[in-house]
């Protein structure tokens, strides 16, 4: 169809639109639904609006340059019956008591006053009242048709239309766009008329004439910003400050008002705030204008401007471009009202059959938002373009989003606008949710068009196809629910004949909106080009939805609660639905209903799964929330079951960065059919599926987030379907089989804790049978409490396996009974960390004297773990020497004599016998170790090396692990040399062990105080170390790894005794900022750091680290000097292992809860130099040697870090 098919002619033109500024003009033409070549030799620009055809013009400005634009209009088109100057106007701030007029009003005329036509007196101007030489009333016509707008509802609406038609302006104008933007209502400044716009610095007026009565040329033509006028003498604006509650943005919709008065027109720019109200009090004005009175009466005009400022000395231009906007928009508004009934302007389109409006659904006008969405599909059609761009244009636009996320309502606005922007272009709508619905649309279609041929036996879809390409003008067809790809484009083995994609129309003039949740069908429908993501609303949106929902004005409804319940329903538009349907329904309050579903995630999904009555509610596609994405499960199910079943196990897990292995690893050992060879295309495939129902969402190539509902719904879904039990058993056992086939503890592991959690924490896993499946998991969890300082959690974990074996009627199986040890010696571990040596001690007694089959690894364990609980009890070295020998003859039966595991437990006796003074036995001891660790490294260097062989590599870790135990003194250094160019050959520079074995050396190269060869390697592998271990490495490295966690304090250290302070301050300060984020909260967990700070660092750097950490936090003094903080002898110290809690904090375990009393004084830091020599003397006496009769004050001492860390 053409769109200058028929050109009107001069006597078809019935209004005119009359601008005086370019600017003014610029904004009216956006208003022009389809522009005419003139008639020739005739001014202006031709166009429809609305129903109307219309004659554009520039005046210019002032009375004489209007008359004679009127008169020009007047004789090239005879019939025009009304003029409609439209732009911009300075307004009266407050024409009366009642109403107050801001920035961005727009002022409809009822009658004009030419206030500077009149006779100058001596003193004195009087002007002219007569009738005769003045501007009279409209004519009736004008005067019935403004009538309506007094009244509150027809001018609401005319606003309410005019902020849709400055959208529109807005959208059209792509160069133009942001200068049509409502201005900051900062920028809104009206000042007391009395306070004059001048240099208020008379040392800045270069012409001397600033004063308080006057101001020079320059300052006239200077902003107030740079006079530096006093914002203190603006004059206060309710209006302004309501609009400022509202946090009005400059993208927000306007919130200008219209008001119908008096226009005040004269050749004189007003410029004087006193002078505008003496006027406007004597003349009853609303605003005043320059051109009204040249067009008056000529044409019969209504004049329609926006306020763009007070008419005062302070005016600037900042609100021009938006005022002259919606001057036009509202002008465009009154059009669309009929105020020439009289008039039946010619269609300017001789159009090949009648427009058809074919969509189900009214207009909802509580829809809000979504302008950007909106915008993007003009700009892909070019729909109310007023010049469309032929290469931007797209015949077909997919809207994508999960279900519920509001595309439907989106489209049924876009519809409904485009209605009214376009009235020559026919709309359809057509649902897609199966083939007999897509097939009932069409013939509805054919059957409403008078389609011939639409009888039994033609095919009525290809008729409506040809139908639309060949014969009828512009239209747009809506396809909504286009989900199912299969019943568009079927697979090879069905009849081709049978894709619905066949019967979509293919032309020029005509356009396809589709929505779809499937991400894959839409991309196939529009031929692969970019689609639309609807997502989740923003905040603002979400609250401001339900606002509107809510708010009816007779029980105000506090916007923090409205925020809070979106952002608890995923700010999803159907889910904000369902709520304030049932707070209207039930007449309950916000607050209540947010309670209501924080009672459970049950009454969650009872809210979500009731029906929803609503515009755009298609009968046959159910509205509740969770039968809308069960529908899609089960069309999942149908078509990909894999990816059905992965959603269906990961719904158990955390909602947030769940990693593939999971997935994995899942479809490897539980999927039927699989195998390695199509383990990346299935599961790239199976994940690609659900990311195209936004289901889940990528975060990058290894993790994804499950929707926080949808993860609630696809439990629900299970449960119907009797599948619950079964897919939390999948969960379960991949979990369990992702930790066991690898080291716990790595980094991947890691990314597991927080779905292992949630696993655990699942209701579902209460009623499962496979017991040693959660045994294990569990102890999986302890490992992680344990490294994180969580140690009352994780005794928790460890007595609920033991519950749960001690439920299991098969406890005597091995497989049973492993599982018991290894949960009693995590137990034990976890009251160790909390200073519960006797409760220790008695579960480690317990676990000692098992006799059974296979237990000897597990009592090997826990003769280690009393080995060292009695080392640290200085009452309890006979006890120690006993377990001690116990654990070593164990150690010997399972490993052998020279096994790496036996010589680390005979460093571990050589060097508690040194501290006890006994130097023959440690000497003994030490020898050994040093004997047997040589002729272990000759073997590695005689034998050869095989790269592929994973037992060697363990073998070198193990032997490590004993090099790692033992303390070096000059002579054995070399040995540790040795090993590590033995590491270095074996396994390479940057391997995780050979870093942990230099970071040793560069430790024991500190204690010999060799501290040039110390300084050489430690900057030499530290960026390495950096580079190779992931963050918060100190986490999961463990106790056999800890030298490479302490090495930046060593290095430090060595910098510091070997004079190059500047490097060790800076180092040390480094590596304090990386514990602490820039608000100053803490980041990383660095217990360990903390409580060998003093055993590493020097008296200067270790208070520098300790002062930063007491600047942090409220922590208790540090013990004076001969105290310890109330320890008794008996009391577990803090110095080796893991970190302690301090007596003053105790850990209750009733009924499997976890309860943790906070200690019950704190007493803030001192500061001064008091503080400061204290402190130095604690780090010295820390870092005494053992000395008996010190060890009292270094255990209250490191107690005192232990309580710092632990609050930290």
């Amino acid at each position: 169809m053409s769109g200058r098919n028929r050109h009107p002619k001069r006597e078809d033109y019935h209004l005119a639109v009359i601008c005086a500024l370019s600017l003014e003009y610029d904004a009216a033409v956006l208003t022009v639904d389809q522009f005419f070549d003139p008639p020739e030799g005739a001014p202006g620009r031709t166009g429809r609006i609305g129903q109307y055809n219309v004659v554009l013009i520039v005046s210019g400005v002032g009375k004489v340059y209007a008359a004679y634009a009127a008169n020009l209009l007047r004789q090239s088109y005879p019939n025009l019956k009304l003029a409609m100057l439209t732009g911009i106007c300075g307004g009266v701030p407050n024409p009366s008591p009642e109403e107050e007029i801001v920035l961005g009003d727009v002022i409809i005329s009822k009658s004009i006053v030419q206030y500077d036509f009149g006779r100058r007196y001596p003193g004195t101007f009087q002007r002219k009242k007569d009738f005769d030489d003045n501007h009279g009333r409209p004519n009736r016509d004008i005067t019935s048709f403004l009538a309506q707008f007094d009244t509150h509802h027809e001018r609401n609406e005319l606003q309410r239309r005019a902020v849709e038609v400055w959208a529109q302006i807005r959208q059209k104008s792509q160069i133009n766009k942001a200068s049509y933007a409502c201005p900051d209502i900062a920028e809104d400044h009206l000042f007391e008329p009395d306070y004059l716009h001048r240099h208020h610095d008379t040392q800045h007026c270069s012409e001397g004439q600033c004063d308080e009565l006057n101001s020079c040329q320059a300052a006239r033509e200077s902003p107030c910003d740079a006079l530096g006028c006093d914002l203190d003498r603006l004059v206060p604006r309710k209006r302004l400050e309501m609009r400022g509650k509202q946090l009005l943005k400059s993208d927000s919709s306007p919130m200008s008002r219209i008001f119908v008065g008096r226009y005040g027109s004269a050749d004189t720019v007003m410029k004087s705030g006193q002078d505008r109200d003496e006027l406007a009090q004597i003349e009853n004005l609303m605003a005043l204008e320059m051109e009204g009175a040249g067009v008056w009466d000529i044409i019969p005009c209504i004049i329609v401007k926006s306020v763009c400022d007070y008419a005062d000395c302070h005016k600037n231009k900042k609100w021009q471009q938006f005022a002259a906007a919606m001057g036009a928009s509202v002008m465009k508004a009154l059009l669309e009202r009929n105020p020439l009934p009289s008039v039946y302007s010619i269609p300017p389109i001789e159009t090949a059959a009648p427009v058809h409006f074919l969509v189900p659904y009214k207009r909802n006008f509580e829809f809000l938002g979504r302008t950007e969405i909106l915008d993007k599909i003009k700009w892909y059609f070019q729909h109310g373009v007023v010049e469309p761009d032929k290469s931007a244009i797209r015949p077909r636009v997919a809207l994508h989003g999960l279900g519920g996320v509001g595309k439907t309502q989106i489209a049924i606005e876009y519809v409904h606008w485009l209605k009214e922007a376009c009235p020559d272009m026919s709309i359809f709508w057509v649902h897609a949710g199966n083939v007999d619905r897509f097939r009932q649309g069409l013939a509805q279609v054919a059957q409403n068009c008078d389609i011939l041929g639409n009888g039994d036996s033609t095919d009525t879809a290809m008729l409506v196809k040809t139908w639309l390409e060949e014969t009828i003008g512009r239209w747009l067809l809506v396809v909504d629910n286009a989900d199912d790809s299969d019943i568009f484009f079927p697979q090879a083995e069905d009849s081709p004949q049978h894709g619905l994609a066949q019967y979509l129309p293919d032309c020029s003039h005509g356009s396809i909106l589709i929505t779809t949740r499937n991400r894959q069908a839409g991309l196939k429908l529009v031929r692969q080009k970019p689609i639309i993501e609807v997502g989740e609303l923003n905040e603002d949106e979400g609250g401001e939805m339900l606002h509107t929902f809510l708010n009816d004005g007779s029980d105000p409804v506090s916007l923090e609660d409205v925020s809070r319940l979106s952002s608890r329903l995923s700010n999803l538009p159907l889910a904000l639905s369902h709520a304030a349907a049932f707070i209207q329904h039930n007449q309950v309050t916000v607050k209540k209903y947010i309670a209501i579903l924080d009672e459970s995630d049950e009454s969650l999904l009872a809210r979500l799964s009731e029906p929803l009555e609503a515009i755009g509610n298609d009968s046959a596609t159910p509205l509740a929330l969770t039968t809308t994405w069960m529908v899609s499960f089960r069309q999942i199910e149908r078509q990909h079951p894999l990816a059905c079943s992965i959603l269906s196990m990961v719904c158990f897990y955390d909602r947030q960065a769940i990693p593939e292995a999971l997935v994995t690893t899942y479809y490897l050992n539980e999927w039927p059919g699989a195998s390695e060879a199509n383990m990346s295309s299935d599961v790239t495939k199976a994940l690609g599926v659900l990311k195209a129902f936004s289901f889940i969402s990528a975060l990058d190539d290894s993790t994804f987030d499950l929707h926080r509902l949808v993860q609630l719904v696809t439990q629900k879904w299970l449960v119907e379907e009797s599948k619950a039990g079964v897919m939390a058993d999948c969960a379960l056992v991949t979990m369990n089989t992702s930790f066991s086939k690898s080291a716990c503890g790595g980094r991947v592991e890691m990314m597991f804790y927080p779905h292992l959690k949630a696993l655990i924490n699942s209701k579902f896993l209460k009623a499962t049978q496979r017991v040693l499946e959660v045994v294990y998991i569990l102890y999986f969890a302890t490992f992680f409490e344990h490294m994180a300082g969580y140690f009352e959690v994780a005794e928790h974990y460890s007595r609920q396996a033991l519950d749960k074996l001690a439920d299991s009627a098969d406890l005597d199986t091995p497989d049973l009974l492993n599982a018991k040890w290894i949960a009693q010696g995590s137990l034990s571990r976890s009251l160790r960390f909390q200073g519960r040596s006797r409760d220790c001690e008695e579960t480690l007694l317990c676990m000692a004297n098992e006799t059974a089959q296979g237990g000897q690894i597990f009592k090997k364990y826990a003769l280690q773990m009393l080995f060292e609980i009695y080392k640290e009890q200085y009452q309890s070295w006979h006890k120690a020497e006993v377990a001690g020998q116990k654990l070593l003859s164990v150690t010997e039966q399972i490993y052998g004599e020279n096994a790496p595991e036996t010589l680390m437990v005979v460093a571990s006796l050589s060097q508690w016998h040194q501290k006890c003074g006994r130097t023959v036995e440690a000497s003994l001891f030490a020898k050994r170790v040093s004997d047997e660790l040589e002729k272990a490294m000759k073997r590695l260097t005689e034998q050869p090396w095989e790269y592929d062989t994973e037992q060697r590599r363990r073998e070198l870790e193990r032997l490590g692990d004993a090099f790692l135990h033992v303390q070096y003194d000059a002579s054995r250094i070399n040995a540790l040399h040795t090993f590590v160019s033995i590491l270095e050959k074996r396994l390479g520079r940057d391997d995780t062990l050979t870093l942990t074995s230099k970071a040793k050396l560069v430790e024991s190269l500190c204690s010999l105080h060799r501290w040039e060869e110390a300084v050489d390697l430690g900057q030499h592998i530290l960026p390495n170390v950096e580079l190779h271990l992931p963050p918060n490495f100190e986490l999961y490295l463990g106790t056999d790894r800890y030298q490479t966690c302490f090495l930046p304090l060593d290095l430090a250290r060595a910098y510091q005794e070997s004079g190059q302070h500047e490097k060790s301050i800076s180092l040390l300060t480094k590596l304090i900022d990386s514990y602490f984020d820039e608000s100053g909260a803490v980041k990383r967990n660095y217990q360990l750091l903390v409580r060998l700070a003093t055993l590493h660092l020097s008296v200067v750097q270790a208070e520098m680290l300790l002062e930063r950490w007491e600047g942090m936090l409220e922590v208790e003094p540090a013990p004076e000097a001969g105290q310890a903080s109330g320890a008794e002898p008996g009391e577990v110290p803090t110095g080796g292992g893991e970190s302690s809690l301090s007596p003053g904090s105790n850990a209750n375990v009733n009924e499997g809860e976890v309860q943790v009393e906070e200690p019950t004084s704190r007493v803030q830091a001192r500061t001064g130099g008091r503080r400061r020599r204290r402190l130095r003397r604690r780090i010295a006496r820390a870092q005494a040697g053992p000395d008996r009769r010190r060890c009292k004050q270094r255990r209250g001492w490191r107690r005192w870090i232990a309580r710092v860390s632990l609050r930290l």
